[in-house]
């Protein structure tokens, strides 16, 4: 996700588990469904490596977008990815554009008093001398905290970034990239960084949005920063996550090119492999001719 410092950036199989984060418009969400295996939250980094995410708004499920990302092509892929990154890039580089002079304001120093400029009256030229330097040395030391609490702020904001990435791959989500491209769209420089700040799961809440495009919709058009911030926070604590068992997958019907009798005759059977072993099949001949009158 993109932010005024830095840009921020999967596949896997299917599931036995599902893991469900549903959304509703009430403040809390349950499910009274017996068929649930569990109704309480679950943390997705304790998750089954297999769980898959189904979003529900209203009971209404908002599934991954599974049959797009199975079936596109490679070069489809490849082509929807560099998309992506370039417009990452693209944000990323106005951004920085348009927090450079906010981020690293310049501290103007006048300039050295000359001689010259006194009409040589030594004693004045002494007495602004000393006050350059004076002026030199807060400047310098303005320089020296801006610069350090930059430093403070960027190392801040990398851990941020790396605590969102961390939850965003935990999530395992096949179109977690189209959902964050959707939100970055949508929701100016301030909203992200409040989403990314401001949130204990922001991954989440970036993925909501972008499978939710209506409530997505509310959410941007909301201008004012600390209304925003209340609005989004409310929608996290709607936010749920849920571990459901799938139905287990059909078993295997084994078949093979030997006859299959009523019975199995494990006589038979070992004398069978024996000769195959020898080459000698006069054993399997004398026994079947003698089964036959049992047989009959």
């Amino acid at each position: 996700m993109n932010t005024s410092t830095t840009e921020v950036s999967q596949e896997f199989d299917s599931s036995v588990d599902e893991t469900v984060i549903e959304v509703s418009e009430n403040t809390t969400i349950s499910s009274d469904d017996p068929a649930q295996s569990s109704n309480d939250a679950v943390d997705p980094s304790e998750a089954n490596e297999d769980d898959e995410l189904v979003i529900s708004l209203d009971g209404q499920e908002l599934t991954q977008d599974n049959e797009d990302h199975k079936q596109a092509p490679a070069w489809v892929k490849e082509l929807r990815k560099a998309s992506r990154e370039k417009d990452k890039r693209i944000r990323e580089l106005e951004s920085k554009l348009n927090v450079s002079s906010a981020t690293h304001p310049e501290v103007k120093l006048p300039p050295k008093p000359r001689l010259e400029d006194l009409d040589f009256d030594s004693d004045k030229y002494e007495e602004k001398l000393s006050e350059w330097f004076e002026l030199k040395r807060k400047h310098d030391i303005e320089l020296e905290t801006t610069k350090k609490a930059q430093e403070e702020a960027e190392n801040a904001w990398k851990e941020r970034l790396t605590t969102y990435n961390k939850s965003k791959n935990e999530l395992r989500v096949r179109d977690y990239d189209d959902a964050e491209s959707f939100v970055q769209e949508q929701f100016s420089t301030t909203q992200q960084g409040i989403i990314l700040q401001g949130l204990d799961n922001p991954a989440l809440v970036v993925y909501a949005l972008g499978k939710n495009h209506k409530k997505a919709g509310e959410l941007a058009n909301i201008k004012d920063p600390v209304k925003f911030a209340v609005a989004v926070g409310k929608l996290e604590t709607q936010l749920k996550i849920t571990s459901r068992k799938s139905p287990p997958p059909p078993s295997r019907v084994v078949s093979g090119t030997a006859r299959v009798s009523g019975s199995m005759d494990s006589t038979l059977e070992r004398l069978r492999v024996e000769a195959e072993k020898t080459g000698d099949y006069t054993k399997v001949v004398r026994y079947k001719a003698q089964k036959k009158p049992h047989d009959n």
